[in-house]
Protein backbone atom coordinates (compact mmCIF):
# COMPACT_ATOMS: atom_id res chain seq x y z
CA UNK A 1 0.00 0.00 0.00
CA UNK A 2 2.79 2.40 0.96
CA UNK A 3 4.67 1.45 -2.20
CA UNK A 4 1.55 2.23 -4.31
CA UNK A 5 1.17 5.65 -2.67
CA UNK A 6 4.84 6.36 -3.24
CA UNK A 7 4.58 5.45 -6.95
CA UNK A 8 1.46 7.58 -7.35
CA UNK A 9 3.17 10.56 -5.69
CA UNK A 10 6.21 10.07 -7.95
CA UNK A 11 3.98 10.04 -11.07
CA UNK A 12 2.20 13.23 -9.94
CA UNK A 13 5.52 14.99 -9.37
CA UNK A 14 6.80 13.85 -12.74
CA UNK A 15 3.61 15.09 -14.44
CA UNK A 16 3.83 18.46 -12.69
CA UNK A 17 7.48 18.79 -13.68
CA UNK A 18 6.60 18.04 -17.30
CA UNK A 19 3.86 20.67 -17.27
CA UNK A 20 6.18 23.21 -15.69
CA UNK A 21 8.84 22.58 -18.35
CA UNK A 22 6.27 22.98 -21.12
CA UNK A 23 4.97 26.25 -19.68
CA UNK A 24 8.49 27.54 -19.25
CA UNK A 25 9.28 26.63 -22.88
CA UNK A 26 6.18 28.52 -24.00
CA UNK A 27 7.18 31.55 -21.89
CA UNK A 28 10.68 31.59 -23.39
CA UNK A 29 9.16 31.30 -26.86
CA UNK A 30 6.97 34.34 -26.24
CA UNK A 31 10.00 36.33 -25.05
CA UNK A 32 11.91 35.31 -28.20
CA UNK A 33 9.02 36.40 -30.39
CA UNK A 34 8.79 39.77 -28.64
CA UNK A 35 12.52 40.28 -29.07
CA UNK A 36 12.35 39.25 -32.73
CA UNK A 37 9.55 41.74 -33.38
CA UNK A 38 11.64 44.50 -31.76
CA UNK A 39 14.63 43.52 -33.92
CA UNK A 40 12.52 43.65 -37.10
CA UNK A 41 11.04 47.00 -36.03
CA UNK A 42 14.53 48.39 -35.38
CA UNK A 43 15.81 47.23 -38.77
CA UNK A 44 12.84 48.67 -40.66
CA UNK A 45 12.40 51.86 -38.65
CA UNK A 46 14.43 54.21 -40.83
CA UNK A 47 12.99 52.98 -44.18
CA UNK A 48 9.44 53.24 -42.75
CA UNK A 49 10.01 56.35 -40.64
CA UNK A 50 7.83 58.48 -42.93
CA UNK A 51 4.95 56.06 -42.46
CA UNK A 52 5.39 56.12 -38.69
CA UNK A 53 5.61 59.93 -38.77
CA UNK A 54 2.28 60.10 -40.61
CA UNK A 55 0.27 57.61 -38.57
CA UNK A 56 2.23 57.31 -35.30
CA UNK A 57 3.96 60.65 -34.65
CA UNK A 58 4.33 59.94 -30.94
CA UNK A 59 6.24 56.75 -31.74
CA UNK A 60 8.65 58.72 -33.92
CA UNK A 61 9.30 61.24 -31.17
CA UNK A 62 10.07 58.40 -28.73
CA UNK A 63 12.23 56.24 -31.04
CA UNK A 64 14.19 58.91 -32.92
CA UNK A 65 16.67 59.30 -30.00
CA UNK A 66 17.28 55.52 -30.04
CA UNK A 67 18.47 55.69 -33.66
CA UNK A 68 20.23 59.03 -33.17
CA UNK A 69 17.84 60.79 -35.54
CA UNK A 70 17.88 64.59 -35.49
CA UNK A 71 15.19 66.37 -37.41
CA UNK A 72 16.40 68.70 -40.18
CA UNK A 73 15.86 72.25 -38.88
CA UNK A 74 14.97 73.59 -42.34
CA UNK A 75 12.27 71.03 -43.02
CA UNK A 76 11.03 71.30 -39.43
CA UNK A 77 10.66 75.08 -39.84
CA UNK A 78 8.89 74.44 -43.15
CA UNK A 79 6.43 72.03 -41.51
CA UNK A 80 5.88 74.44 -38.62
CA UNK A 81 5.10 77.21 -41.09
CA UNK A 82 2.56 74.97 -42.83
CA UNK A 83 0.95 74.32 -39.44
CA UNK A 84 0.78 78.08 -38.79
CA UNK A 85 -0.78 78.64 -42.22
CA UNK A 86 -3.38 76.01 -41.47
CA UNK A 87 -4.14 77.72 -38.15
CA UNK A 88 -4.39 81.22 -39.72
CA UNK A 89 -6.76 80.07 -42.46
CA UNK A 90 -8.95 78.31 -39.93
CA UNK A 91 -9.06 81.36 -37.60
CA UNK A 92 -8.79 84.48 -39.81
CA UNK A 93 -9.46 83.25 -43.34
CA UNK A 94 -7.48 83.22 -46.57
CA UNK A 95 -7.41 87.00 -47.12
CA UNK A 96 -6.01 87.97 -43.69
CA UNK A 97 -2.62 89.60 -43.24
CA UNK A 98 -1.32 86.67 -41.13
CA UNK A 99 -2.23 84.23 -43.91
CA UNK A 100 -0.51 86.33 -46.57
CA UNK A 101 2.63 86.55 -44.41
CA UNK A 102 2.69 82.75 -43.98
CA UNK A 103 2.31 82.25 -47.74
CA UNK A 104 5.22 84.63 -48.41
CA UNK A 105 7.39 82.80 -45.84
CA UNK A 106 6.56 79.45 -47.44
CA UNK A 107 7.61 80.76 -50.86
CA UNK A 108 10.99 81.83 -49.49
CA UNK A 109 11.48 78.59 -47.56
CA UNK A 110 10.58 76.57 -50.66
CA UNK A 111 13.49 78.22 -52.48
CA UNK A 112 15.86 77.27 -49.63
CA UNK A 113 14.41 73.77 -49.61
CA UNK A 114 15.23 73.31 -53.30
CA UNK A 115 18.65 74.95 -53.37
CA UNK A 116 20.13 73.42 -50.20
CA UNK A 117 21.18 69.76 -50.05
CA UNK A 118 18.76 68.72 -47.32
CA UNK A 119 18.18 65.13 -48.51
CA UNK A 120 21.52 63.41 -48.02
CA UNK A 121 21.25 59.66 -48.51
CA UNK A 122 19.77 57.75 -51.43
CA UNK A 123 16.39 57.23 -49.81
CA UNK A 124 16.06 60.93 -48.93
CA UNK A 125 17.16 61.97 -52.44
CA UNK A 126 14.40 59.73 -53.84
CA UNK A 127 11.91 61.47 -51.51
CA UNK A 128 13.03 64.90 -52.81
CA UNK A 129 12.61 63.75 -56.40
CA UNK A 130 9.09 62.55 -55.59
CA UNK A 131 8.26 65.86 -53.92
CA UNK A 132 9.41 67.90 -56.94
CA UNK A 133 7.53 65.66 -59.37
CA UNK A 134 4.29 65.80 -57.38
CA UNK A 135 4.25 69.59 -57.01
CA UNK A 136 5.00 70.07 -60.71
CA UNK A 137 2.29 67.64 -61.76
CA UNK A 138 -0.22 69.38 -59.51
CA UNK A 139 0.49 72.94 -60.71
CA UNK A 140 1.54 72.12 -64.27
CA UNK A 141 4.71 74.27 -63.95
CA UNK A 142 7.94 73.49 -65.82
CA UNK A 143 10.25 73.91 -62.78
CA UNK A 144 10.04 73.15 -59.11
CA UNK A 145 10.65 76.80 -58.14
CA UNK A 146 7.78 77.99 -60.34
CA UNK A 147 5.57 75.20 -59.04
CA UNK A 148 6.06 76.24 -55.39
CA UNK A 149 5.56 79.94 -56.23
CA UNK A 150 2.25 79.11 -57.91
CA UNK A 151 1.20 76.71 -55.17
CA UNK A 152 1.74 79.18 -52.31
CA UNK A 153 -0.56 81.84 -53.78
CA UNK A 154 -3.89 82.83 -52.26
CA UNK A 155 -5.49 82.79 -55.74
CA UNK A 156 -4.42 79.16 -56.33
CA UNK A 157 -5.73 78.05 -52.93
CA UNK A 158 -9.02 79.88 -53.44
CA UNK A 159 -9.42 78.43 -56.93
CA UNK A 160 -8.80 74.80 -55.89
CA UNK A 161 -10.25 74.99 -52.38
CA UNK A 162 -8.36 74.88 -49.12
CA UNK A 163 -9.64 71.41 -48.20
CA UNK A 164 -8.19 69.95 -51.41
CA UNK A 165 -4.87 71.76 -50.96
CA UNK A 166 -4.63 70.78 -47.30
CA UNK A 167 -5.36 67.12 -48.10
CA UNK A 168 -2.60 67.20 -50.72
CA UNK A 169 -0.20 68.68 -48.18
CA UNK A 170 -0.98 66.09 -45.50
CA UNK A 171 -0.86 63.03 -47.75
CA UNK A 172 1.60 63.91 -50.53
CA UNK A 173 4.04 66.56 -49.25
CA UNK A 174 4.48 66.39 -45.48
CA UNK A 175 5.41 62.64 -45.35
CA UNK A 176 8.21 63.33 -47.86
CA UNK A 177 9.46 66.35 -45.90
CA UNK A 178 9.57 64.23 -42.74
CA UNK A 179 12.15 61.97 -44.39
CA UNK A 180 14.80 64.70 -44.26
CA UNK A 181 16.80 64.21 -41.08
CA UNK A 182 20.33 63.89 -39.72
CA UNK A 183 21.87 61.09 -37.67
CA UNK A 184 24.31 61.46 -34.86
CA UNK A 185 27.64 59.72 -35.40
CA UNK A 186 30.05 58.02 -33.07
CA UNK A 187 33.72 59.08 -32.81
CA UNK A 188 34.63 56.39 -35.34
CA UNK A 189 32.10 57.76 -37.83
CA UNK A 190 29.40 55.07 -37.63
CA UNK A 191 25.78 56.19 -37.05
CA UNK A 192 24.51 56.20 -33.49
CA UNK A 193 22.26 53.30 -32.59
CA UNK A 194 21.18 52.78 -28.97
CA UNK A 195 19.09 49.69 -29.68
CA UNK A 196 21.64 47.62 -27.77
CA UNK A 197 20.29 49.14 -24.57
CA UNK A 198 16.86 47.70 -25.37
CA UNK A 199 18.35 44.42 -26.52
CA UNK A 200 20.74 43.92 -23.60
CA UNK A 201 18.13 42.65 -21.07
CA UNK A 202 16.95 40.09 -23.62
CA UNK A 203 20.52 38.93 -24.29
CA UNK A 204 21.18 38.50 -20.57
CA UNK A 205 17.93 36.57 -20.14
CA UNK A 206 18.64 34.25 -23.10
CA UNK A 207 22.23 33.66 -21.97
CA UNK A 208 21.20 32.85 -18.38
CA UNK A 209 18.41 30.55 -19.58
CA UNK A 210 20.82 28.72 -21.92
CA UNK A 211 23.39 28.24 -19.13
CA UNK A 212 20.80 26.91 -16.69
CA UNK A 213 19.38 24.52 -19.29
CA UNK A 214 22.88 23.33 -20.21
CA UNK A 215 23.68 22.71 -16.55
CA UNK A 216 20.47 20.71 -16.07
CA UNK A 217 21.12 18.58 -19.16
CA UNK A 218 24.71 17.84 -18.14
CA UNK A 219 23.54 17.00 -14.61
CA UNK A 220 20.96 14.45 -15.75
CA UNK A 221 23.20 13.05 -18.48
CA UNK A 222 26.84 12.69 -17.37
CA UNK A 223 27.93 11.85 -20.92
CA UNK A 224 26.69 15.23 -22.18
CA UNK A 225 29.38 17.74 -21.30
CA UNK A 226 28.84 21.49 -21.36
CA UNK A 227 30.69 21.81 -24.66
CA UNK A 228 28.68 19.08 -26.38
CA UNK A 229 25.40 20.46 -25.07
CA UNK A 230 26.21 23.98 -26.28
CA UNK A 231 27.24 22.63 -29.69
CA UNK A 232 23.94 20.75 -29.98
CA UNK A 233 22.11 24.02 -29.26
CA UNK A 234 24.18 26.08 -31.73
CA UNK A 235 20.99 27.51 -33.25
CA UNK A 236 20.38 29.52 -30.04
CA UNK A 237 23.66 31.45 -30.29
CA UNK A 238 22.06 34.34 -32.30
CA UNK A 239 19.97 35.05 -29.19
CA UNK A 240 23.05 36.08 -27.23
CA UNK A 241 24.99 37.78 -30.05
CA UNK A 242 24.70 41.59 -30.32
CA UNK A 243 25.01 41.43 -34.10
CA UNK A 244 23.31 39.51 -36.92
CA UNK A 245 20.14 39.83 -34.87
CA UNK A 246 17.88 38.84 -37.75
CA UNK A 247 19.25 35.28 -37.44
CA UNK A 248 17.17 35.00 -34.29
CA UNK A 249 14.38 33.83 -36.55
CA UNK A 250 16.08 30.39 -36.48
CA UNK A 251 15.74 29.79 -32.71
CA UNK A 252 12.28 31.38 -32.89
CA UNK A 253 11.15 28.73 -35.39
CA UNK A 254 12.70 25.93 -33.31
CA UNK A 255 11.01 27.14 -30.12
CA UNK A 256 7.66 27.55 -31.89
CA UNK A 257 7.84 23.90 -32.89
CA UNK A 258 9.05 22.80 -29.45
CA UNK A 259 6.35 24.72 -27.57
CA UNK A 260 3.60 23.42 -29.91
CA UNK A 261 2.39 26.94 -30.71
CA UNK A 262 2.75 26.28 -34.43
CA UNK A 263 3.38 23.03 -36.28
CA UNK A 264 6.42 24.38 -38.09
CA UNK A 265 7.36 20.99 -39.54
CA UNK A 266 3.99 20.65 -41.24
CA UNK A 267 4.09 24.26 -42.41
CA UNK A 268 7.57 23.86 -43.89
CA UNK A 269 6.48 20.61 -45.50
CA UNK A 270 3.59 22.37 -47.24
CA UNK A 271 5.71 25.37 -48.26
CA UNK A 272 8.56 23.24 -49.64
CA UNK A 273 6.37 20.43 -51.00
CA UNK A 274 6.96 20.88 -54.72
CA UNK A 275 10.65 21.95 -54.51
CA UNK A 276 11.38 19.05 -52.16
CA UNK A 277 9.69 16.57 -54.51
CA UNK A 278 11.77 17.59 -57.52
CA UNK A 279 14.93 17.99 -55.42
CA UNK A 280 14.53 14.44 -54.09
CA UNK A 281 13.90 13.18 -57.60
CA UNK A 282 17.03 14.88 -58.91
CA UNK A 283 19.06 13.64 -55.94
CA UNK A 284 17.89 10.05 -56.47
CA UNK A 285 18.84 10.23 -60.16
CA UNK A 286 22.24 11.66 -59.27
CA UNK A 287 22.97 8.94 -56.70
CA UNK A 288 21.92 6.08 -59.01
CA UNK A 289 23.84 7.56 -61.94
CA UNK A 290 26.91 8.07 -59.76
CA UNK A 291 26.81 4.45 -58.61
CA UNK A 292 26.43 3.19 -62.17
CA UNK A 293 29.26 5.36 -63.48
CA UNK A 294 31.53 4.25 -60.63
CA UNK A 295 30.58 0.65 -61.36
CA UNK A 296 31.47 1.09 -65.03
CA UNK A 297 34.85 2.57 -64.12
CA UNK A 298 35.38 -0.27 -61.65
CA UNK A 299 34.61 -2.85 -64.32
CA UNK A 300 36.52 -1.20 -67.18
CA UNK A 301 39.65 -0.96 -65.02
CA UNK A 302 39.41 -4.67 -64.29
CA UNK A 303 39.18 -4.14 -60.55
CA UNK A 304 36.33 -6.64 -60.32
CA UNK A 305 38.86 -9.41 -60.97
CA UNK A 306 40.78 -8.41 -57.83
CA UNK A 307 38.33 -10.54 -55.89
CA UNK A 308 40.15 -13.60 -57.26
CA UNK A 309 43.58 -12.11 -57.92
CA UNK A 310 44.17 -10.66 -54.42
CA UNK A 311 46.85 -8.08 -55.40
CA UNK A 312 49.28 -6.68 -52.85
CA UNK A 313 47.23 -3.52 -52.23
CA UNK A 314 43.96 -5.46 -51.87
CA UNK A 315 42.42 -4.86 -48.42
CA UNK A 316 40.90 -7.76 -46.54
CA UNK A 317 38.37 -7.27 -43.75
CA UNK A 318 39.24 -10.05 -41.29
CA UNK A 319 36.91 -11.62 -38.79
CA UNK A 320 38.32 -13.16 -35.63
CA UNK A 321 38.76 -16.95 -35.82
CA UNK A 322 37.51 -17.03 -39.40
CA UNK A 323 39.06 -17.43 -42.82
CA UNK A 324 39.76 -13.92 -44.13
CA UNK A 325 39.18 -15.06 -47.70
CA UNK A 326 35.57 -14.08 -48.26
CA UNK A 327 35.34 -15.94 -51.58
CA UNK A 328 36.21 -19.21 -49.83
CA UNK A 329 33.63 -18.49 -47.15
CA UNK A 330 30.93 -17.74 -49.71
CA UNK A 331 31.72 -20.82 -51.84
CA UNK A 332 31.80 -23.03 -48.74
CA UNK A 333 28.44 -21.71 -47.61
CA UNK A 334 26.91 -22.21 -51.05
CA UNK A 335 28.32 -25.73 -51.27
CA UNK A 336 26.85 -26.59 -47.87
CA UNK A 337 23.44 -25.34 -48.96
CA UNK A 338 23.59 -27.28 -52.24
CA UNK A 339 24.59 -30.56 -50.60
CA UNK A 340 22.44 -30.44 -47.49
CA UNK A 341 19.34 -28.54 -48.61
CA UNK A 342 19.04 -28.16 -52.34
CA UNK A 343 19.94 -31.64 -53.60
CA UNK A 344 17.37 -33.51 -51.41
CA UNK A 345 14.69 -31.04 -52.52
CA UNK A 346 15.34 -31.42 -56.25
CA UNK A 347 15.85 -35.20 -56.09
CA UNK A 348 12.55 -36.00 -57.94
CA UNK A 349 13.51 -33.67 -60.76
CA UNK A 350 16.98 -35.21 -60.84
CA UNK A 351 15.43 -38.68 -61.19
CA UNK A 352 13.33 -37.53 -64.14
CA UNK A 353 16.35 -35.97 -65.78
CA UNK A 354 18.47 -39.09 -65.27
CA UNK A 355 15.71 -41.38 -66.59
CA UNK A 356 15.33 -39.24 -69.69
CA UNK A 357 19.10 -39.04 -70.20
CA UNK A 358 19.55 -42.79 -69.74
CA UNK A 359 16.78 -43.55 -72.18
CA UNK A 360 18.22 -41.21 -74.80
CA UNK A 361 21.75 -42.51 -74.26
CA UNK A 362 20.74 -46.20 -74.52
CA UNK A 363 18.53 -45.67 -77.53
CA UNK A 364 21.27 -43.89 -79.38
CA UNK A 365 23.99 -46.44 -78.52
CA UNK A 366 25.28 -49.32 -80.68
CA UNK A 367 24.48 -51.77 -77.87
CA UNK A 368 20.79 -50.93 -78.09
CA UNK A 369 20.86 -51.41 -81.90
CA UNK A 370 22.40 -54.87 -81.39
CA UNK A 371 19.79 -55.80 -78.80
CA UNK A 372 16.98 -54.86 -81.15
CA UNK A 373 18.22 -57.52 -83.61
CA UNK A 374 17.61 -60.21 -81.04
CA UNK A 375 14.29 -62.07 -81.46
CA UNK A 376 11.71 -61.20 -78.81
CA UNK A 377 13.36 -57.92 -77.66
CA UNK A 378 10.56 -55.38 -77.20
CA UNK A 379 12.63 -52.54 -75.73
CA UNK A 380 13.86 -51.59 -72.28
CA UNK A 381 11.24 -51.78 -69.59
CA UNK A 382 10.28 -48.51 -67.88
CA UNK A 383 10.74 -50.10 -64.46
CA UNK A 384 14.39 -50.75 -65.20
CA UNK A 385 14.99 -47.16 -66.24
CA UNK A 386 13.12 -45.86 -63.16
CA UNK A 387 15.18 -48.07 -60.88
CA UNK A 388 18.46 -47.00 -62.42
CA UNK A 389 17.50 -43.29 -62.29
CA UNK A 390 16.32 -43.56 -58.70
CA UNK A 391 19.47 -45.39 -57.71
CA UNK A 392 21.74 -42.86 -59.39
CA UNK A 393 19.96 -39.80 -57.90
CA UNK A 394 19.90 -41.31 -54.41
CA UNK A 395 23.51 -42.35 -54.70
CA UNK A 396 24.51 -38.87 -55.90
CA UNK A 397 22.80 -37.17 -52.94
CA UNK A 398 24.19 -39.65 -50.42
CA UNK A 399 27.69 -39.49 -51.87
CA UNK A 400 27.74 -35.69 -51.74
CA UNK A 401 26.31 -35.61 -48.22
CA UNK A 402 28.65 -38.29 -46.89
CA UNK A 403 31.62 -36.72 -48.67
CA UNK A 404 30.84 -33.34 -47.14
CA UNK A 405 30.50 -34.88 -43.67
CA UNK A 406 33.58 -37.05 -44.04
CA UNK A 407 36.94 -35.36 -43.39
CA UNK A 408 38.62 -36.85 -46.42
CA UNK A 409 35.59 -36.23 -48.59
CA UNK A 410 35.44 -32.66 -47.30
CA UNK A 411 39.04 -32.17 -48.32
CA UNK A 412 38.27 -33.50 -51.79
CA UNK A 413 35.27 -31.19 -52.12
CA UNK A 414 37.35 -28.26 -50.89
CA UNK A 415 40.00 -29.14 -53.42
CA UNK A 416 37.34 -29.30 -56.12
CA UNK A 417 36.00 -25.90 -55.10
CA UNK A 418 39.52 -24.45 -54.95
CA UNK A 419 40.47 -25.82 -58.35
CA UNK A 420 37.18 -24.66 -59.83
CA UNK A 421 37.61 -21.15 -58.50
CA UNK A 422 41.21 -20.89 -59.65
CA UNK A 423 40.33 -22.31 -63.06
CA UNK A 424 37.57 -19.72 -63.37
CA UNK A 425 39.93 -16.96 -62.24
CA UNK A 426 42.55 -18.14 -64.74
CA UNK A 427 40.06 -18.07 -67.58
CA UNK A 428 38.84 -14.62 -66.52
CA UNK A 429 42.41 -13.38 -66.42
CA UNK A 430 42.94 -14.23 -70.04
CA UNK A 431 42.74 -11.09 -72.15
CA UNK A 432 39.97 -12.28 -74.45
CA UNK A 433 37.66 -13.45 -71.65
CA UNK A 434 38.34 -10.53 -69.30
CA UNK A 435 37.83 -7.97 -72.07
CA UNK A 436 34.60 -9.64 -73.11
CA UNK A 437 33.27 -9.80 -69.54
CA UNK A 438 34.16 -6.17 -68.86
CA UNK A 439 32.54 -5.02 -72.10
CA UNK A 440 29.37 -7.02 -71.42
CA UNK A 441 29.02 -5.77 -67.85
CA UNK A 442 29.75 -2.15 -68.84
CA UNK A 443 27.19 -2.37 -71.67
CA UNK A 444 24.66 -3.87 -69.27
CA UNK A 445 25.09 -0.93 -66.88
CA UNK A 446 24.89 1.50 -69.79
CA UNK A 447 21.61 -0.07 -70.93
CA UNK A 448 20.27 0.22 -67.39
CA UNK A 449 21.32 3.87 -67.24
CA UNK A 450 19.76 4.71 -70.61
CA UNK A 451 16.50 2.87 -70.00
CA UNK A 452 15.86 3.75 -66.37
CA UNK A 453 17.80 6.98 -65.69
CA UNK A 454 18.19 9.08 -68.82
CA UNK A 455 14.76 8.40 -70.31
CA UNK A 456 11.92 10.53 -68.93
CA UNK A 457 10.03 8.60 -66.29
CA UNK A 458 6.26 8.47 -66.07
CA UNK A 459 6.15 8.81 -62.28
CA UNK A 460 5.33 12.27 -60.93
CA UNK A 461 7.73 13.25 -58.09
CA UNK A 462 4.91 15.10 -56.30
CA UNK A 463 2.74 11.96 -56.31
CA UNK A 464 5.64 9.94 -54.92
CA UNK A 465 6.21 12.53 -52.18
CA UNK A 466 2.52 12.41 -51.26
CA UNK A 467 2.81 8.63 -50.99
CA UNK A 468 5.81 9.05 -48.68
CA UNK A 469 3.83 11.47 -46.49
CA UNK A 470 0.90 9.01 -46.31
CA UNK A 471 3.26 6.22 -45.24
CA UNK A 472 4.74 8.48 -42.54
CA UNK A 473 1.26 9.34 -41.28
CA UNK A 474 0.34 5.67 -41.10
CA UNK A 475 3.57 4.93 -39.24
Amino acid sequence: MAQSLSDSSHDDNSLQLTRWKHRWTQSVTLVILVNLLLVIFNLTYLPLRSVYATYFPHLVRVYDPVKGVIANPVTEAYLDEIAELRSHIRQTGLASEQTQRSLANLQQQSTALIENNLFQNEQQAFALAQLERRIQQLTGANSTRAAFEAFWQAEYIQQNGWQTVDAFLQTRIEPLLAQSYYRETLPLGSPTDHFWRIDLPFILFFGLELLIRTWMISRHNPRASWGKTLLRHWYELPLILPFWRLLRIIPAIVHLQRSHFVNVAKLLGQVTHEPAAYACDRLAQYIILRLINQGQIFIRQGAILDVWRKPDDYTLVDNVDKDPDKVDQVSDRLLRLVVMRVMPTVRPDLEKLLRHSLQRALIGSDLYDGLRQLPGFMGLPEEALDGIASYLSEATCEILASSYADDEGRLLLDQLSHDFRHALAYELRTRANSDEVRILLADLLEEFKVNYIQKPRMEDPEVMLQEVELLQQKA
